[in-house]
């Protein structure tokens, strides 16, 4: 029987689950479901391994992401999941052969994907979360896995800052425009 671990986040905080998680160096899939979002998490001994906010398919949010940074057009995603639908391979062994990105730029938008969604996952400080312990294939290098000790110091000092800005700034209809150089 697998271990499963559910509770709720306004009695066990995100920052407590991981670092239970850590400590003791579990592997499986962690989901937390706030009021407006759902995030999944591979884990691999207290490492994450992958994050993702749950959507239709499971290469949604990176395909949304490359769209987003301008690496895909909308319409170009579009024929890729049609193609995932007919068959069993992943969104990046499909775009690789295929010339549309290589290995090294999709794996830095899947880190970004990772990256932002343990910053939404940090945020939350209501909803449900459930793990459940299970294997994790994965193929990246442990190197590149984030402990969550790590997590909980640099995303924890991240929402702290992102708290203390002020509040137009916290605002989705905020567009930030470039208004100088940097040395200036």
């Amino acid at each position: 029987m697998a271990v499963a671990l559910r509770g709720n986040l306004r009695d066990f905080g995100i920052g407590e689950v991981f670092q239970l998680i850590g400590q003791q160096r579990k592997t499986g899939i962690l989901e937390v479901e706030g009021s407006s979002e759902k995030l999944r998490m591979g884990l691999l001994e207290g490492a994450v391994v992958w994050a993702t906010p749950a959507g239709p398919h499971r290469h949604s949010a990176l395909g949304d992401m490359l769209v987003r940074v301008g690496l895909l057009t909308p319409d170009r995603l579009v024929q890729l999941e049609q193609q995932l639908q007919e068959g069993e391979e992943s969104l990046e062994r499909l775009m690789i052969p295929q010339g549309v990105l290589d290995s090294r730029q999709i794996e830095a938008i899947a880190e970004l994907v990772t990256s932002e969604t343990i910053f939404t996952l940090l945020r939350l400080n209501q909803g449900s979360f459930h793990f459940t312990a299970q294997t994790i294939p994965q193929d990246r290098d442990s190197s590149k896995l984030l402990p969550a000790e790590q997590i909980l110091m640099d995303g924890l000092r991240m929402v702290d800052e992102w708290r203390a800005m002020d509040d137009a700034v916290t605002r989705d209809s905020t567009v930030f425009q470039r208004v100088g150089r940097f040395e200036t």
